[in-house]
This record gives C-alpha cells, sequence and structure tokens, in this order.
C-alpha cells in the first residue's frame, strides 16, 4: 500500500463518486488546467449499461510538444462553459481562506529547504 495522505485531526474524510467528479466538471478542468498542458490526460470509461465510470488510466502523449487538448467545439459548448465556471466559483469560495493560511497563495506552497550554514 501507498504511503498514506496527513489531513487536520479535525477534518473528516468523505468521498466523491467518480460520476460525480465527472458530471459536476472536476475531471474536465483538471485534465484542461493541469494534466494536457504536460501531454497527460485522466481517462475514464462508462459502462453501456448505467453509466458508471470507472478509472481507465493515464493517456501519455509526453513526446508531443503541443501535449494534449480537447477539440475546439467540444469547448464552445454551454455544458463545457458551466462546468469550468463551477469549478472557478469552488475556487473562489476558498480562495481568501487559503491565502490567509498560505501568505498570500491559494496553492499550498512546498517549504523551501533551509540553506546550511557554511563553517568559515
Amino acid at each position: 500500500m501507498g504511503k498514506k495522505i496527513a489531513v487536520k485531526p479535525d477534518q473528516v474524510k468523505k468521498y466523491m463518486s467518480l460520476n460525480d467528479f465527472i458530471d459536476q466538471g472536476y475531471l474536465q478542468e483538471v485534465n484542461r488546467q493541469f494534466f494536457h498542458p504536460r501531454g497527460l490526460a485522466l481517462e475514464v470509461t462508462t459502462d453501456d449499461k448505467g453509466g458508471r465510470a470507472t478509472l481507465s488510466g493515464m493517456i501519455d502523449v509526453r513526446d508531443d510538444p503541443e501535449g494534449y487538448s480537447f477539440d475546439e467545439t467540444f469547448l464552445k459548448t454551454a455544458e463545457v462553459r458551466a462546468k469550468a465556471d463551477f469549478i472557478y466559483q469552488e475556487l473562489m469560495k476558498r480562495a481568501l481562506a487559503r491565502k490567509r493560511l498560505f501568505r498570500g497563495a491559494t496553492i499550498q506552497p512546498i517549504p523551501l529547504k533551509k540553506k546550511k550554514k557554511r563553517k568559515a
């Protein structure tokens, strides 16, 4: 098993279904904003019966200088725009609190390595 990710002691772990992750726009936006520019895409497959989603894997086109991208026609749909707006609003709900917590940043910084003092 992998390492456990630490959470705050008083924080209750809740889970979102993969279908909700997709339907609310998280998959679209994590791909569009993070994975695609790096030549990767998180792929899911839905079954023919109930539309249940499963994680297929990671598409890897890191050898392509343009990375991965959605079709422009797809990006112009109202559904895509609504999902992108929802995800942006989710970020904005937490932005002020996170900026207070992380000294002006919304993304949690990784602490810098302290420089060792040189002996004179």
